[in-house]
């Protein structure tokens, strides 16, 4: 499978484009940068910062900066720590500020602080699929301002917080199977704080994170801030929807938080597929992997794939690095293989197939309101959330991706995936997938 050659061109300029103006702004900010801490340290507030580390000094100790200008190559794709704005400093705040404000809500971890948005407007619900399909893409467009927390206070602010003080269920699914939909319709409910994909809590399963110490807390301490409490609402249950990679740690979530409920969302592999492919291809920085893939030699192929660094490799087959459609159908088989192993271990999680959802929207909506310890009487409310794309404000909102189509399967394509079904013991590519533990069917348990 490749692209036609006018296609990768156009790609590869506006690539070529998009990494001069980052180049540009980050020579720009290593100026800037420089001329503030100088500043900074001629006016005190360097030697604040770095005193604010200091346990007696918690009650001053987060650092408040105005954002002036933010820019990233594609934010869709990026790992947000900081480098991608340019800030003011404003003034130090008690953290308890944060939990004071609800339009204060926890964005990512750097080594050394986690980072909190402010929202411009006080009343914005920024986890609502309205303001982006996932969080990170609703705080960077709707904030004005950073605030910095270092490590230690982020901690002592967790101890404070505790557990969240509602029904917790982690939405585990192998991507494009509708588990932005079902945030969408549960933050319809007013009742469900329902949060699509927090960058916070990926952050610390990225590889430039394992050495921040002790990582296991630090997990127990972002879930509990991107599940803060709030003044203004008090939710029935926090639903948070995590990316297809983190079914792998469906048993961590069950350590960190005993009393969590846990779900699992797939839909059949040649939708799954076709919608992966319009995914990747949604994103710039993934078009211009497919771009550039045929043009480079097979070693380097496979550095371009995997330093994407969120798939096991036992999930690659060897034309993986080919086929771009085959690096999505490696995200699937690889979220469905690890919930079924943690079912077989005895985990308490079941599973929603997107199907349903489309054929039997009432049933499936009641299902997931259980789960979420809420009323059948907020079920007409869910349903409101099928009436908009939930993608709508992302690059893979279906007026983005529409003219992005599937190649049809071949042979080779269909020879290499039904072998990579076969060898996890999973139904082949076209036949329909209906996963043990399934509870979106009536005649399910």
């Amino acid at each position: 499978m490749s692209l036609t050659a006018i296609e990768t061109v156009t790609i590869l300029l506006e690539t070529a484009w998009r990494y001069l103006i980052v180049t540009l702004f980050s020579l720009v900010r290593v100026v800037y940068v420089k001329v503030q801490r100088m500043y900074w340290r001629f006016n005190g507030t360097l030697q604040q910062l770095e005193e604010s580390v200091l346990p007696e000094n918690y009650e001053r100790c987060v650092q408040v900066l105005d954002v002036l200008f933010h820019h990233a190559f594609d934010w869709s794709y990026t790992t947000v720590v900081g480098d991608e704005f340019l800030l003011a400093h404003n003034r130090f705040e008690s953290p308890s500020y944060i939990i004071d404000n609800d339009h204060v809500t926890l964005l990512t971890l750097t080594q050394t602080h986690a980072v909190f948005t402010e929202g411009r407007d006080r009343n914005i619900q920024v986890w609502r699929t309205q303001y982006g399909a996932f969080l990170k893409l609703a705080q960077i467009p709707n904030c004005c301002r950073l605030l910095f927390v270092p490590l230690g206070a982020f901690h002592r602010l967790s101890e404070t917080v505790g557990d969240p003080d509602a029904t917790l269920v982690f939405l585990h699914s192998t991507g494009r199977c509708g588990s932005t939909l079902v945030v969408q319709m549960m933050n319809e409910t007013d009742e469900i704080v329902a949060i699509s994909e927090p960058e916070a809590i990926n952050t610390l399963f990225y590889p430039q994170q394992q050495n921040v110490v002790p990582i296991e807390q630090l997990r127990k301490d972002v879930v509990r801030l991107v599940c803060r409490p709030f003044k203004t609402i008090r939710p029935r249950a926090y639903l948070v929807k995590l990316p297809s990679f983190h079914a792998r740690h469906i048993g961590l979530y069950q350590e960190l938080f005993p009393n969590c409920r846990q779900l699992f969302m797939y839909r059949n592999a040649v939708p799954s597929i076709r919608s992966q492919y319009r995914m990747i291809m949604g994103m710039l920085i993934a078009r211009t992997r497919v771009a550039l893939t045929p043009l480079l030699p097979d070693r380097l192929k496979r550095c371009l794939w995997v330093s994407v660094g969120v798939l096991d490799e036992r999930f690659f087959c060897e034309d993986t690095f080919k086929d771009v459609r085959l690096f999505g159908l490696g995200m699937l088989i690889e979220a469905i293989v690890y919930y079924l192993q943690f079912r077989q271990k005895g985990f308490a999680i079941e599973a929603i197939r997107y199907e349903d959802i489309v054929t039997d929207p009432k049933y499936v909506a009641k299902r997931i309101l259980k789960l979420c310890g809420a009323s059948d009487n907020l079920l007409e409310r869910t349903l409101q959330g099928m009436k908009a794309d939930s993608q709508r404000s992302s690059s893979f909102a279906k007026t983005a991706v529409e003219n992005y189509h599937c190649p049809e399967f071949d042979p080779e394509f269909r020879k290499s995936a039904n072998r990579l079904f076969r060898n996890h013991e999973l139904p082949e590519l076209e036949e329909e997938l209906l996963l043990e533990g399934t509870i979106s069917q009536r005649n399910s348990s």
